[in-house]
């Protein structure tokens, strides 16, 4: 029964991320308040909900200590902003525990996957209806959802979009409920595709194109990997339209095209790229590589008017916001964390759940290449939901080649593993 609460929460929890922004008037904001009751009832029964931590969820840790060393070390915690910082991050990698820990059931993981389709589709509907969104500051026609950021809004959404693409045409089983109704179903995906577009967020469209890249390629025949590159190439094209027949995407786009307009990242990167040569072992410190990107653009004189005067500028590249703020010590443990992730993501692509794990790792890996997502909710979700599933298929594996090889000890003419496991009588 309390197994059942803590699965329950987990799902409203994700349901309610869809929603971050939205305030319902509560003492405590709902987010905060349903992952504290969360936390609490994983708490309850660590054995079941805190599984042994896995090597990725270390090296990220070791990645949480350089950063209280070094910020303590530059003097980073001036007006507390250290200590908060730490402290989310400690909760997002409790997040990350209890999401591994949960989605090492296939059962539960099922539900996971229908809950981000379920949120895109209720965020995607409550934005294009205008329930929910507003307009970005300085950007005409782009919108977001209550004022949050417009990336994130758009890499959520996508996620959610390739959630339900698993579902059509996948191979979990809630998708043969629905796989006789896909096509009727298919507008669902361009409702989502419609406020991904709105957002006017090119980061999290070139997320989603990579993410549906991913889903040519399954561990299949090549025919089966023909079919789904069409079904892909289709579906990229459509998005494509999508984003011609907006006004403000198509402007953003030919703007970064043809003068190399990126919102200021032309000049950032370079500029944090100098910072991080000049201290390329230990950083600047989590708060100070910010304050000191944000001075250096501002006292140059560079592009003044776009960053508005931000006291902690960011970098906009999740790798660059790593490297000037830990340098090389915190770099290779929170790299190789994140690796770990992305590797096991791809070997689930043999699973119950095909190449969704992957498709949904690689959108929020491409999104960090355009946007700090150290502290986004959703990165470390998929992170743990793809290493949950790599690791699953895996101790399946073992589990059923231990199985063939006690059954293989009772017959006369022992049969190879693969015959056994797939049941032939030799």
């Amino acid at each position: 029964m309390l197994r059942r609460i803590t699965v329950g929460l987990f799902y409203l929890f994700v349901f309610a991320y869809f929603f971050e922004a939205v305030e319902f008037g509560l003492p405590l904001h709902h987010t905060t308040l349903l992952g504290g009751l969360l936390v609490l009832t994983a708490a309850i029964q660590p054995r079941i909900n805190f599984v042994r931590p896995p090597a990725a969820l270390r090296f990220f840790a070791a990645y949480l200590v350089a950063c209280t060393l070094l910020g303590i070390a530059t003097g980073g915690n001036d007006g507390g902003d250290l200590l908060q910082r730490l402290f989310v991050f400690t909760q997002l990698l409790v997040l990350f525990w209890i999401t591994y820990s949960l989605t090492m059931s296939e059962r539960v993981s099922v539900g996971f996957v229908v809950v981000l389709a379920l949120g895109s589709l209720a965020a995607s509907a409550t934005q294009l209806s205008g329930l929910t969104s507003t307009p970005v500051d300085n950007s005409a026609g782009r919108l977001t959802m209550l004022d949050n950021d417009p990336n994130s809004v758009a890499v959520t959404l996508s996620l959610g979009l390739l959630s339900v693409i698993g579902l059509l045409f996948g191979q979990v089983k809630p998708a043969r409920l629905f796989q006789p109704f896909a096509l009727l179903l298919c507008p669902l995906l361009l409702l989502i595709a419609a406020a991904v577009v709105a957002t006017g967020s090119r980061g999290g469209f070139m997320a989603l194109g990579a993410a549906l890249v991913t889903l040519a390629l399954p561990p299949a025949s090549t025919l089966i990997k023909v079919r789904n590159s069409v079904f892909v190439a289709m579906g990229i094209g459509l998005l494509c339209w999508f984003a011609t027949q907006s006004d403000v995407f198509s402007r953003r786009f030919e703007r970064s095209i043809d003068s190399g307009a990126l919102s200021g990242r032309d000049q950032i990167y370079p500029t944090a790229w100098e910072m991080f040569l000049e201290k390329p072992l230990f950083g600047w410190g989590p708060i100070a590589n910010t304050r000191n990107l944000s001075a250096r653009l501002h006292v140059s004189g560079r592009a003044e008017s776009q960053f508005g005067g931000h006291l902690n500028l960011q970098t906009h590249n999740q790798l660059l916001y790593v490297l000037t703020a830990t340098g090389i010590a915190g770099a290779i443990p929170f790299v190789i964390g994140t690796w770990m992730c992305v590797a096991s993501a791809w070997r689930a692509r043999s699973g119950s759940f095909g190449v969704l794990p992957f498709a949904l790792v690689i959108a929020v890996i491409v999104a960090c290449m355009s946007v700090d997502a150290i502290y986004w909710k959703h990165h470390w979700l998929i992170l743990a939901f793809g290493l949950a599933r790599g690791h699953s298929l895996k101790r399946e594996n073992a589990r059923d080649g231990r199985a063939v090889s006690e059954d293989a000890g009772f017959c006369s003419n022992p049969l190879t593993r693969r015959q056994m496991a797939r049941g032939f009588d030799g």
